[in-house]
C-alpha cells in the first residue's frame, strides 16, 4: 500500500490543477453526468459511461452526505437502463451455457478478440489529453514545441517517441481548451461585464 501511495505522489500534477481549476462536487451531477450521457450516446456499445455516471452519483453523495434522502438517491434512468440491459445480456448468455463474462456482457472487455478493455482505453485517452494540455501550457509559457514535448515526456516517464504522436493527435483540442480557459478566466475577471 505504501508503494502505491508514494507512486501516486510522484505522478505529474494534473494540468487543470496547475491552472488553478478547482473541482466543484456539484459538477458530478450536472456537467459530468451530461458528458457521460453524451459519450454513451456517441457509442451505445460502450457501457463504461453508464458505470462512470453511477460512480458520479455515488461520489456526489459521498461528498454531500446531507443531500441524501432516507435510503435512496436519484440516478438518471438512462444509467439504470444501460446497466440493466448489460446484466440481462449476461444472464441470457449464462442461461444458454455460454462462458460470457460480466465484463464481456457489459462490453467492457473484448472477449479475447485483441481489443483493449474499455477502462484501459478510457484511462489512456485521459492520460493523453492531459499530456497534450501540459505541452500546450508549456508552449504558452514560451517553450518551443520540442522543449515542451521533452519536458512533459520526462515528467510522465515516457519517451519523446511516445509523446510526439499524442501531441499530434490532441494538440488542437489542447490548444483550444487552453485558449477557451484563458478567455473565460479573462472575461470572468472583467468587472465591466
Amino acid at each position: 500500500m505504501t508503494n502505491s501511495i508514494s507512486r501516486r505522489e510522484e505522478q505529474p500534477t494534473d494540468p487543470l490543477s496547475r491552472l488553478g481549476v478547482k473541482s466543484d462536487p456539484s459538477l458530478l451531477m450536472t456537467d459530468y453526468m451530461s458528458a457521460w450521457r453524451s459519450k454513451f450516446e456517441n457509442d451505445p456499445t460502450n457501457i463504461l459511461p453508464a458505470i462512470k455516471g453511477l460512480q458520479s452519483v455515488a461520489s456526489y453523495y459521498w461528498q454531500f452526505p446531507d443531500e441524501q434522502g432516507s435510503d435512496s438517491v436519484g440516478v438518471p434512468f438512462w444509467v439504470v437502463e444501460v446497466l440493466s440491459e448489460g446484466f440481462f445480456r449476461y444472464e441470457n448468455a449464462r442461461s444458454a451455457d455460454r462462458t460470457t463474462t460480466l465484463g464481456e456482457a457489459f462490453g467492457l472487455e473484448g472477449g479475447g478478440q485483441g481489443k483493449q478493455p474499455k477502462l484501459k482505453e478510457q484511462r489512456t485517452i485521459v492520460r493523453d489529453r492531459n499530456i497534450a494540455l501540459s505541452i500546450a501550457m508549456q508552449i504558452a509559457e514560451e517553450l518551443t514545441v520540442e522543449e515542451a514535448v521533452n519536458l512533459v515526456a520526462e515528467q510522465h516517464s515516457l519517451s519523446e517517441k511516445t509523446v510526439w504522436p499524442i501531441w499530434s493527435k490532441y494538440k488542437d483540442l489542447a490548444q483550444s481548451s487552453l485558449n477557451n480557459y484563458q478567455t473565460l478566466k479573462t472575461s470572468g475577471s472583467d468587472e465591466s461585464d
